[in-house]
């Protein structure tokens, strides 16, 4: 475990270097991963089945398939679709919109040998073949989940990266996130619509100031409402862009219009547009907030852990409160009812941020509630040893 409070403030020489070498880490990441999920034989390779999520959106299907995918890199295991991701939250196939997750195949590799029992633990390392429940179902903390970090990469991380957990987590999003070339055509096509994406590329190497024009992109499930109150109330500060194509997302949660294709591609554009900005504000309580969070960091290859702003949760996954770690001594002042105290040290488990500078949460030392100062408060890192980057390439 190590503790990562205020790395960022060690980061500011040097920039330049430090994005190279998260470039260049990114990329031999993607490499690994890349060999892992294309076996030279996948008749002896050994696998982890995934069933891809049938009852939620596309930011909670990536999160499950990075869950799996994370997995998959710690016991070594090629990761492969149920049925090849046939079945899932939309109305198209998965390889229609993206590339296959593996070189290899369910009906060949997987089906002959059904049933195949769960995976459960690190220690089921005879069967070739395990099946992963969803996360939530699972009764028990399991090993190599998304939140860690690679314990052979976490010291140059450290000292790369404020967050190298979320810098991991958008190297799985990456490697996940690899369009087939139709897809790929379509959603330039919309992108190439919202100039500001490029002119944000070329602005960066740009060594004289100029004035450029503030902009703002806004994805919403309510074009009509949204656009049209922003115009009204920004138009004279902003250039105000948005998705042309207007996709009828639906408005209840079990609406088909939310899982048709055009739906799907839709979200898909906004998300590589948001990705491409250098501040987005939006709500980690949302998966696709998170999604743009985690991408960032893989696509901008540096430290964007400062470039997204939640209105609600931290970031973390919503099923469990976020644990913190006092950075140092703290005493509520005197007769304050609603504070409560911590030693440097102390795990405070945060149910709630209050956005007054304070959070609400338990200290699990002293089993007290309250109110504590955010700005006392480290993220804890967990990191892991992963087999995979002793294989040699």
């Amino acid at each position: 475990m190590a503790i990562g409070k205020n790395i960022s403030l060690n980061l500011k020489e040097n920039l330049e270097e430090n994005n190279k070498i998260l470039e260049v880490l990114g990329d031999y990441f993607y490499n690994k991963i890349f060999k892992l999920q294309h076996p030279q034989d996948c008749k002896i390779a050994r696998f982890l089945v995934c069933k891809l999520e049938q009852f939620c959106g596309f930011g909670c299907v990536m999160h499950h398939i990075s869950f799996c995918l994370s997995i998959a890199m710690g016991t070594n295991r090629t990761l492969i679709f149920e049925d090849d991701g046939i079945k899932w939250s939309y109305n198209v196939r998965w390889n229609d919109i993206f590339e296959p997750i593996t070189n290899c195949n369910y009906g060949e590799d997987i089906a002959p040998w059904l049933p195949i029992n769960n995976y459960k633990d690190i220690s089921a390392r005879i069967e070739r073949q395990l099946f992963l429940d969803r996360r939530s179902d699972i009764p028990f903390e399991v090993n190599y989940q998304p939140e860690v970090l690679p314990k052979e990469f976490s010291e140059i991380l450290f000292t790369q990266h404020s967050n190298p957990s979320l810098w991991f987590h958008g190297q799985l999003i990456r490697y996940i996130w690899r369009e087939s070339p139709v897809t790929r055509e379509i959603l330039e096509k919309i992108e190439a619509k919202i100039p500001f994406v490029e002119d944000n590329k070329n602005n960066l190497n740009k060594t004289i100031i100029q004035q450029i024009p503030r902009r703002i992109f806004i994805a919403t499930e309510e074009p009509k409402l949204v656009i049209k109150e922003a115009k009204k109330n920004w138009n004279d500060k902003y250039e105000i862009f948005y998705n042309k194509l207007e996709a009828k997302y639906g408005f209840e949660e079990g609406d088909p219009i939310r899982y048709t294709k055009d739906s799907l591609l839709a979200i898909m554009a906004e998300v590589k547009i948001l990705v491409q900005c250098q501040f987005v504000v939006c709500t980690f309580s949302s998966n696709v907030c998170r999604l743009i969070y985690e991408l960032m960091q893989a696509v901008q290859a540096k430290d964007m852990s400062e470039a997204v702003q939640s209105l609600d949760v931290f970031y973390t996954e919503t099923w469990k409160c976020k644990k913190m770690e006092a950075i140092d001594n703290y005493t509520k002042p005197l007769n304050n009812k609603d504070e409560i105290n911590a030693n440097k040290g102390d795990i405070i488990e945060i149910s709630r941020p209050i956005w007054n500078g304070f959070v609400y949460g338990k200290n699990t030392q002293t089993n007290s509630s309250g109110l504590f100062p955010s700005h006392l408060l480290g993220e804890i890192f967990h990191s892991e040893n992963f087999p995979i980057f002793y294989k040699e390439d």
